[in-house]
C-alpha cells in the first residue's frame, strides 16, 4: 500500500512543533520566547485549514502522555488519598478550544456536518458523563466531583471529535502513527530515567523514577504500565499489517522499546494485560495467515532473548510477597463493597470514595492501608452508582464489538490495527481490576483508542479496494 503524503510528512511536522515547543517552555529569555513564538504562529497562519486541524489533533494526542497541564485549586492532601485534586488545565484543553472553534466554523459554513453514525457510537459514552454529573446530587464534596466531571467533559469531547473526523484509512493512520510516535518517546524518556537514576524535570513536565520502578511522566508505575500496555499490541499488529515498511517498523520499535519500559514499570496488572493482550493478537493474525512462520519464528526468538535478558526482575516481581500491593488491595474492596451495599444506585458521589471513607473504617482497618480502592469498576460503582457503571461496561463492550467486527473484515490495513486497538482496550480492561485508572492521561487516552474502535464502521465503508488487496482475499480466508 503506497502511503499518502500526509502520513509521510506527519512526522517531520509533529517532529518541528516539537521542538518549537521544548525551545519555548526552556528559553531563559522572555524576548527568546517571543521570537519562538512569533515563528510557531507564522507557521499555523501557512496552514491549511485540514493540515492545521491534523497538526492541533497531533499535539493534543503527543501531550497527552506527556501532560503539559495544571491543576487549579490543587491540594496535596486529597491527592495522598488519590483522590483527582483541582480542575486540570492542559495543552489539550486549549488545542480541542481550537479544534472545536474550526469545526464549528466549517459547521456554520456548511463544509462539514456530524455524523450520525458517531453520534449512535458516542451515546453511551455521553450517558455515562450525564450519570457522573448527576451523582453531584449526593456527593459531600460537590467541589471534588466537579473536579472529575470537568475532567471526564474534556475527555469526552477530544473522544467526540475523533468520531467525527476519522473517517478513512489515512485518517486511522495519521492517528495510529502519531500514538506510536508518541509510544516511543515515552519509552525512550522512561529508559533514560533508569540510566540516570533520577528525576528529571524540563519547564512543566516531570518525568520521575521511584524506587527502581519508572514512572515516566505518568507519576506512578503502574499509569504508566496501564499506557504501555494499551499501545504496545497495536504495534505489534502493524508489523503484520500490509502497511509500508515506515509503520512496520515504528510498530516493531514501539513494542521493543515499550516492552522494556513495562518491565522497569514493576506493574503486575500490567504486564498480565500486556501478555494477554498481544496473546490475542498473535493467535489471531496466525489464523489469519497474517503472520508466516518466518516473521513467527523471528517473534518467538525475540521473546525467548528478551525473557532470559530479564527474568531475574520478572521472577523477582512475579514471586515476591508484596504487603503494600497486592494485599493491601483487599481491604480497600471491601471498604468498597461496603459502600456499594449503603448506595447502589447513585454512589457516594463521583470522586468522593476517600471523603466517605470514615464512617466505614472501623478498628479491624486500624493497621491496612487506607485509600481509594484499586479496582476501576468497584470505584466507578461506589462512586456513581449501578447505573454509571453499567454505561461504562456498555463503552468498553462496544469497543470490543466494533474492534472484533473490523477484525474479521478483508482489507489487510484496518483489519490488523483493529485487532491491535481491540487487544490493548481488552489489556486495560484487565489492568482496571488492580488499579485505579482515572488520572487524566490513562483516561483520555483509552477513550482516544475506544473512539478509533467506535469509528471503524464508517472506515471500513470507505477503504477502497486495491488490486493487491483483492488478490490477497482469495489466500486469506475470512473468519
Amino acid at each position: 500500500m503506497r502511503s499518502d503524503s500526509s502520513l509521510r510528512t506527519a512526522p517531520a511536522i509533529v517532529a518541528g512543533v516539537a521542538a518549537g515547543g521544548f525551545l519555548l517552555v526552556t528559553a531563559d529569555r522572555g524576548i527568546v520566547r517571543l521570537g519562538i513564538l512569533a515563528v510557531m504562529l507564522l507557521f499555523f497562519v501557512t496552514l491549511t485549514v485540514p493540515a492545521l486541524k491534523r497538526v492541533l489533533l497531533a499535539i493534543s494526542l503527543l501531550e497527552i502522555p506527556i501532560q503539559v497541564d495544571i491543576y487549579l485549586n490543587y491540594d496535596e492532601v486529597e491527592s495522598a488519598t488519590n483522590a483527582l485534586s483541582g480542575f486540570n488545565l492542559s495543552i489539550t484543553t486549549v488545542v480541542l478550544v481550537a479544534l472545536y472553534a474550526l469545526w464549528g466554523t466549517e459547521l456554520a459554513g456548511g463544509f462539514s456536518r456530524l455524523s450520525p453514525a458517531a453520534l449512535r457510537a458516542a451515546l453511551p459514552s455521553f450517558v455515562y458523563l450525564a450519570l457522573v454529573t448527576l451523582s453531584l446530587a449526593v456527593a459531600a464534596d460537590t467541589l471534588l466531583a466537579l473536579y472529575e466531571i470537568v475532567l471526564l467533559a474534556q475527555v469526552l469531547l477530544l473522544f467526540f471529535y475523533l468520531l467525527n473526523h476519522v473517517r478513512s484509512r489515512d485518517d486511522l493512520m495519521f492517528v495510529v502513527t502519531i500514538l506510536l510516535v508518541g509510544l516511543v518517546a515515552q519509552s525512550l524518556i522512561s529508559m533514560g530515567l533508569k540510566v540516570l537514576g533520577e528525576d528529571l524535570q524540563i519547564g512543566p513536565v516531570l518525568a520521575d523514577i521511584d524506587g527502581g520502578r519508572v514512572n515516566g511522566t505518568f507519576g506512578s508505575p503502574n499509569a504508566l504500565g496501564g499506557y504501555l500496555s494499551l499501545l504496545m499490541p497495536l504495534g505489534l499488529s502493524l508489523m503484520v499489517a500490509n502497511v509500508g515498511s515506515f509503520h512496520r517498523r515504528l510498530g516493531g520499535i514501539g513494542l521493543t522499546l515499550g516492552s522494556m519500559t513495562l518491565v522497569l514499570t514493576f506493574s503486575r496488572g500490567a504486564w498480565i494485560g500486556f501478555a494477554i493482550s498481544t496473546g490475542l493478537v498473535v493467535v489471531v493474525a496466525w489464523q489469519r495467515r497474517w503472520l508466516r512462520g518466518a516473521m513467527a519464528a523471528a517473534m518467538a526468538a525475540a521473546v525467548l532473548v528478551f525473557l532470559i535478558a530479564f527474568q531475574d526482575e520478572i521472577l523477582l516481581r512475579l514471586g515476591e510477597y508484596n504487603n503494600a500491593a497486592a494485599q493491601s488491595r483487599l481491604p480497600l474492596m471491601e471498604l468498597a463493597s461496603a459502600m456499594i451495599r449503603d448506595r447502589p444506585l447513585l454512589g457516594v458521589g463521583a470522586n468522593n470514595f476517600a471523603a466517605q471513607l470514615d464512617p466505614y473504617v472501623t478498628v479491624e482497618y486500624s493497621k491496612s492501608w487506607i485509600s481509594t480502592v484499586h479496582n476501576k469498576y468497584l470505584l466507578v460503582w461506589a462512586e456513581t452508582g449501578i447505573l454509571a457503571l453499567m454505561a461504562f461496561l456498555v463503552v468498553l463492550a462496544a469497543a470490543v464489538r466494533s474492534g472484533w467486527r473490523a477484525m474479521t473484515g478483508s482489507d489487510r490495513v484496518t483489519s490488523p490495527v483493529a485487532l491491535g486497538l481491540m487487544a490493548g482496550v481488552i489489556a486495560n480492561m484487565i489492568h482496571m481490576t488492580v488499579d485505579l485508572f482515572h488520572g487524566r492521561a490513562q483516561v483520555q487516552m483509552l477513550w482516544v483508542v475506544v473512539a478509533l474502535l467506535l469509528a471503524l464502521p464508517q472506515i471500513s465503508q470507505s477503504v477502497p479496494v486495491s488490486r493487491e488487496e483483492d488478490a490477497d482475499r482469495l489466500i486469506t480466508p475470512r473468519t
